[in-house]
């Protein structure tokens, strides 16, 4: 039995066990009604609505504990909708499982778990109100706009025995290929993924914005983050922000640094390779990696010390200016702690 219903998340009437799934074939159980009635209803294409806080979905009723009758379940019937991972009446957590191409902008009120199959933002422009958590599949920015007011984290999200949520390793993939691509993250940006994006070029373009930390966490391929070409990050917060690359040959291209706090930024692990296309402000020390920081005629200002134990500083036109020490060594902690 094939109907179409218009669910209404003002109202919560009926229940989800499972959260709205675009085109996503998945099973659900709803209960109807006054008296709660059991039905098991299978989801098909899902619209979101976010004007109106509206969602029409088709479902297939594959069995159910009650006659499904004209009277119960009609053709633009109205009910209420609570997903199982819902936290007020007016946001939905999406699962994506299948690929997705966007014909125009769209919201999503909840967080938006990425599992499987390719989102293609065809140039439009997708916000989410909440994280974003990809576990696997693509995000094709593809000349489109991705605003997220949570976090962004390509791992996967897990509950572990003690019933604590956990992030562990991800297969999803960003690409970012068009100068018109623009991905902005008002929370933390972590990458804990599998893919090489070295060969692949996939963050060849557009730009990543975030407002707070950038963290990359190694997990046995490098480079995950290997950004190049015309690719740009910017950290813009307006608090400390934190850059943590623990891939020696994971790297940005272009990164500016636009954080308008005292605090600033500051980088916790060694900087492999750096290009600057403006003149930057470090707060903390700067530690260089393996490659070359190219100062390409700007000025680079390090608030704390500078510490050289292999790469290269290219000076390249550029002004260097070190308000604590520098130093050409290795940094070394002794078995009494000292340094």
């Amino acid at each position: 039995m094939q109907k179409r219903v218009r669910v209404i998340t003002f109202f919560i009437i009926a229940v989800l066990a499972t959260t709205l799934l675009p085109n996503s074939g998945m099973y659900a159980k709803a209960e109807l009604g006054e008296e709660k009635e059991t039905l098991e209803i299978e989801l098909g294409e899902v619209k979101v609505n976010n004007v109106d806080n509206e969602v029409e979905i088709d479902v297939n009723i594959v069995n159910t504990e009650i006659e499904t009758g004209e009277d119960v379940f009609q053709e633009n019937k109205e009910f209420g909708l609570e997903s199982n991972i819902l936290e007020n009446e007016k946001s939905i957590d999406c699962v994506i499982g299948k690929n997705w191409t966007l014909e125009q902008d769209e919201t999503i009120t909840g967080n938006l778990y990425i599992n499987n199959g390719t989102i293609d933002l065809n140039g439009h422009t997708l916000t989410v109100y909440k994280d974003v958590i990809h576990a696997g599949g693509t995000l094709y920015i593809n000349g489109g706009k991705l605003n997220i007011e949570g976090d962004f984290r390509i791992q996967k999200k897990l509950v572990n025995e003690e019933g604590k949520v956990i992030y562990k390793e991800s297969y999803g993939v960003l690409k970012m290929t068009n100068p018109n691509d623009h991905v902005l993250v008002m929370g933390d940006f972590v990458m804990q993924n599998y893919y090489q994006t070295k060969d692949s070029k996939v963050l060849s373009d557009g730009v990543l914005e975030i407002k707070g930390d950038f963290t990359q966490i190694a997990c046995g391929v490098t480079p995950s983050f290997y950004a190049c070409e015309n690719h740009k990050v910017i950290l813009s917060g307006t608090k400390l922000q934190r850059i943590t690359m623990e891939e020696t040959y994971s790297r940005f291209n272009i990164l500016e640094l636009k954080n308008t706090s005292e605090e600033g930024v500051v980088f916790l692990t060694p900087i492999s390779e750096w290009k600057l296309e403006s003149d930057q402000v470090v707060s903390g020390d700067v530690v260089v990696g393996v490659r070359t920081i190219d100062l390409n005629g700007y000025t680079l200002r390090i608030k704390g010390d500078l510490i050289h134990p292999q790469g290269t500083l290219f000076i390249n036109g550029g002004k260097l200016i070190v308000e604590g020490d520098y130093r050409i060594q290795t940094k070394s902690v002794d078995e009494e702690g000292n340094v």
